[in-house]
C-alpha cells in the first residue's frame, strides 16, 4: 500500500493551479475559505493552515479539537488542511511517501526550515469528523497523536 503521502503527491502533479491545497478526506472547509486562502497565498504567506473545528456539539469534541487547534498552531503544523505555493511545495519535494502518518507535519517542518512564510487562518473553519475519537477513545487518540510528535506510526489506523 502506497499511503496518504504517495496520494497527495499525485494530486498534486495532476493539478494545473500555483496553489495546492490538501485536506484529509473526513474534513470539510466552510463556505468563504476556498477564497481566503487564494488570497493569502502568496500574497501574504507562502503556506497555512486555517482554523479546525469538530462536526459534533459536544463538550468532548469540541474541547478535543480546541486543544488540538492551539497545539497545532504553536507547533507550526496543521491539522486536515494544508495549503502552499506550488513553487514552494516543488523545492521541498513534496510528501515524503515513505511516511504513512505525520506527512504533513514533516512537511510543515521541511516548509519552516526553507524559511518560507506560514500563515495561520483563524476565522477561517474547517470541520474534521470525531469518528476516530468517538470509536476509539478520546484519551487513546490523544496520546496516540501525542507520541507520533516524537515519532511517526509506520501505519496509521483506518476508521471508516
Amino acid at each position: 500500500m502506497r499511503g496518504v503521502s504517495h496520494a497527495r503527491n499525485l494530486g498534486a502533479r495532476a493539478s494545473r493551479g500555483e496553489l495546492l491545497l490538501f485536506l484529509d478526506a473526513d474534513t470539510t472547509l466552510a463556505p468563504g475559505a476556498l477564497d481566503a486562502i487564494a488570497a493569502a497565498v502568496p500574497a501574504r504567506a507562502d503556506y497555512g493552515t486555517c482554523r479546525i473545528r469538530s462536526d459534533r456539539t459536544t463538550l468532548a469534541a469540541t474541547l478535543t479539537t480546541t486543544l488540538l487547534a492551539w497545539g497545532h498552531r504553536l507547533a507550526g503544523t496543521s491539522l486536515g488542511v494544508l495549503f502552499c505555493a506550488r513553487s514552494l511545495f516543488d523545492r521541498s519535494g513534496g510528501f515524503d511517501e515513505q511516511l504513512h502518518a505525520g506527512e504533513d507535519n514533516d512537511l510543515n517542518a521541511r516548509f519552516h526550515r526553507a524559511g518560507a512564510r506560514r500563515i495561520y487562518l483563524g476565522r477561517i473553519n474547517a470541520y474534521t469528523s470525531m469518528r476516530r475519537f468517538e470509536r476509539l477513545g478520546y484519551a487513546r487518540v490523544h496520546l496516540a497523536w501525542l507520541g507520533g510528535y516524537f515519532r511517526p506510526p509506520a501505519e496509521y489506523e483506518v476508521i471508516r
